[in-house]
């Protein structure tokens, strides 16, 4: 492989941001091994640091992780995994689920029957809420999660393996890239 010129790496930019499904990201991947260079995750990367839209930010974010995820264990396991994320319990349940538990013990059960409650994704989608509910001035909430979320947290960092790319994120980069 030879070295992306500028206009290389944005036109590769364009197309990446363009495709809109989970086969179409598959297929480009697949057909076109630049999208897995490191001259074309660094392009992602300042193209992430210059967001203001924090929406944003966590798109390409997402993008990087699934990207470093195709370079380490290949793009066939990478979108098997997707895949499955994708048709699992949207993440938006699972957080209210960990709102109701009664107990520590009842989020650790949750995180072992959903593991993509221990991802980091999920971890900053958390803390956004959190953040959100204060802003509207909803502190009850933000505490209510805050104190559940704290188990995820324990168990967050015993967890030697964890899921990096969680349903959520993925449906809101579909949602983002169709409009």
């Amino acid at each position: 492989m030879t070295e992306l010129s500028p206009n290389q790496i944005k036109k590769l930019l364009d197309q990446f941001l363009a495709t809109r499904s989970l086969a179409e990201h598959q297929q480009l991947l697949k057909q076109n091994p630049d999208f897995l260079t490191a001259e074309f995750s660094t392009a992602l990367a300042q193209l992430a640091e210059k967001q203001t839209d924090k929406q944003a930010q966590q798109q390409l974010t997402f993008f990087q992780e699934m990207l470093h995820n195709c370079r380490e264990q290949g793009i066939e396991r990478t979108f098997a995994e997707l895949e499955q994320h994708f048709t699992a319990e949207p993440l938006t349940q699972l957080v209210d689920q960990v709102l109701q538990a009664q107990s520590p013990h009842d989020v650790a059960e949750l995180a072992q029957n959903h593991p993509e409650l221990l991802s980091d994704n999920t971890t900053k989608l958390i803390a956004h809420i959190i953040t959100e509910a204060r802003q509207k001035n909803q502190a009850d909430l933000a505490e209510a999660l805050e104190q559940r979320h704290a188990p995820l947290r324990q168990l967050q960092t015993a967890t030697a393996t964890h899921i990096t790319l969680n349903t959520m994120m993925f449906q809101y980069v579909v949602r983002r890239v169709r409009q």
